[in-house]
This record gives C-alpha cells, structure tokens and sequence, in this order.
C-alpha cells in the first residue's frame, strides 16, 4: 500500500460511522432550520470538520494504527468541533452558575485524560461501540467546557484566562506524559498487526516506529491544545467591552 493508496481506499465507512455522519447532518440541519440561517456557517464548518474527523481516513487510522491520527481525533472533536457549535449558538444562561462552570472545566480536561486511561484508550481503538461512545462524551465534555467561555454569559477574562490556562497545563502534563513515558499508554496501537497493508506503510513507508507515534502523539496534546486555548484566551480580551457579550463574574 502507499500513501496514495492509503488516502483513496482508507475511507472509514462503517455502518456506526455512517448513521452518525447522518444524524450529525440532519442534527446540523435542524439547527439551521431553527436558529437561523446567520448560523449556517459555523455550523457546516463544525458538521465538515466533524465528518472528516469519522469518515476520512483520519478515522481509520486512529482505530488501531495510528496514535497521533488518535490524538488528532480527539482535539478535533474535544476542541474544535463544539467550539463552532458554541460560537453558533451561544445559549441560554441556566449552564452559567459556578457549579456549572466547575462541571464544564472537569468535563473538558477530564474528558482528555480519561479516554488516555490505557484500557479505555485500547478499547476506544478496536471496537466501534466504545469509539462512538468516545465520540459521544467528547463531543458532550467538549461542548460544556467551552460554554463558560463562549457562550451568552462568559466568564470575566480573568476568570476566562484562569479557566483556560489551568486546562492548557492540565493538557500539557498529559502531553509531555505521553511523549516521554517509555511504555505504551495506548497499548492497542503498539499491538497492532505487523502484517497489516497499513501498519507496513507506517513502519517501513512512512519509517514511523510506535515510540515516535506516541511521542509526536504526545506533543500534539501538548502544543497545539494549548495554541487553541491562548487562542481563546486572546479573543476573550478582545471581545471585552463588545456591548453584546453578556459577562459573567
């Protein structure tokens, strides 16, 4: 197999990944519909980055192959994916109170660390019902973590610079665990069938051993989650005094 190869046939369209690109676009439609069609653009960006993240062969790849294609799939549905749907539509204020701030923060990182746990990360690898499950929780933990920052109420910007630079270290400790901890933190990827058309493209093709998968899978959790949070921390200051922004203390 070669890279091309790789990129034409690789599709991940499993009956599971297809009911879920479906019900995405129809959920993405809804929203549209009843929200409006100022919407529309976020929302298809987050329902396109959403797609490519379980169809492409981004998803093939992080089902056993590929950890950093694995990391690569969790920012992407942890961070990016609800960050557009939240920008989209904002929402009302009852998720607002400190509890719930508290709850948005532990979902967000916890939801990272967790599904890094060695057993749940192997797991999430090989059977399509724990990976849809992984998609489900991410996209959850995801969406309530980035409500107290983008939402219709947002924290104060300090209070945002606080929330989001203790999960950017909280991502970076995992990172730099990951990278640097010399056995496999996701053993089904280091398990993976020598004799596989995939496998011998990565190792030989591409001559990416499983160490290096998990170092750089490591420092993709650790540099560019934390590009994404001062990201946010930066358009919060900018945003301060927009009259539209409700602020929260």
């Amino acid at each position: 197999m070669t890279t091309q190869e790789l990129i034409i046939t690789a599709w991940h369209l499993t009956p599971i990944s297809i009911a879920t690109a479906v019900l995405g676009t129809l959920a993405t439609a809804f929203a549209i519909w009843k929200k409006g069609r100022s919407t529309a653009p976020k929302l298809i960006a987050a329902l396109c980055i959403f797609l490519f993240t379980i169809i492409s062969p981004l998803g093939t790849l992080s089902e056993g192959y590929l950890f950093s294609a694995h990391m690569i799939h969790h920012l992407l549905l942890l961070l990016i994916v609800p960050l557009f749907v939240v920008i989209a539509i904002p929402g009302g204020k009852n998720l607002h109170t400190k509890p719930w701030r508290a709850i948005g923060w532990i979902s967000g990182v916890g939801a990272m660390w967790l599904w890094h746990e060695p057993s749940l990360c192997s797991l999430a690898a090989v059977s399509p019902a724990m990976q849809a499950t992984q998609t489900i929780t991410l996209l959850i933990a995801g969406y309530l973590f980035w409500r107290p920052i983008m939402g219709t109420t947002r924290l104060h910007p300090a209070g945002a610079l606080l929330y989001l630079f203790s999960a950017c270290t909280a991502c970076t400790l995992l990172g730099i665990y990951v990278a640097f901890v010399p056995i496999s933190v996701c053993p089904a990827f280091a398990a993976a069938s020598q004799s596989s058309p995939i496998i011998i493209l990565i190792r030989d093709g591409w001559g990416f051993s499983a160490a290096a998968d998990q170092q750089v899978g490591g420092l993709l959790m650790w540099i560019p989650a934390c590009l994404i949070y001062f990201t946010a921390i930066l358009a919060r200051f900018l945003s301060w005094h927009e009259p539209q922004n409700t602020v929260s203390k």
